[in-house]
């Protein structure tokens, strides 16, 4: 990174939909691994659930142009074989989130997608957690 003039102190990790959920799992796994940590993360409207249990799902997920179905089916085309219960593909549900760097979420809550709630329920986890510098923004 040096080599490039950058500071690998200063990188950001980011994300949108399918891109956040590549970023959380890429810090959870940076962090298992003991290597190096991004600053900060930031999470745009991350897929944080592949398991089909979110309010949202139930909630948005047949009545408008992005549906339950079409989301879960992406899980399928990049998941393979991981069960959608495995910890890497529904990080909603883990409990490990201390040592992460600090976290950005956002999301558009008048798309009314079947993601509307994750980040929700993200930020009370890691709040009850106390364990990451978090910052949530509902537009």
């Amino acid at each position: 990174m040096s080599e490039w003039g950058g500071d690998p102190n200063k990188i950001t990790i980011a994300g949108d939909s399918a891109g956040g959920h590549l970023a959380i799992v890429t810090s959870l796994r940076l962090k298992e691994q003991g290597q190096w940590m991004p600053k900060r993360q930031v999470l745009i409207y991350p897929m944080l659930d592949a398991s089909d249990s979110s309010e949202s799902y139930a909630k948005y997920g047949d009545d408008y142009i992005i549906t339950r179905d079409a989301l879960l089916s992406g899980f399928d085309a990049y998941l393979s074989d991981l069960p959608r219960e495995h910890p890497e593909a529904s990080p909603l549900h883990r409990d490990d989130f201390e040592g992460l760097p600090e976290t950005f979420i956002t999301f558009q809550l008048t798309l009314r997608l079947p993601l509307q709630n994750f980040g929700e329920s993200m930020k009370f986890k890691w709040e009850r957690a106390l364990v990451i510098p978090l910052r949530y923004k509902r537009q």
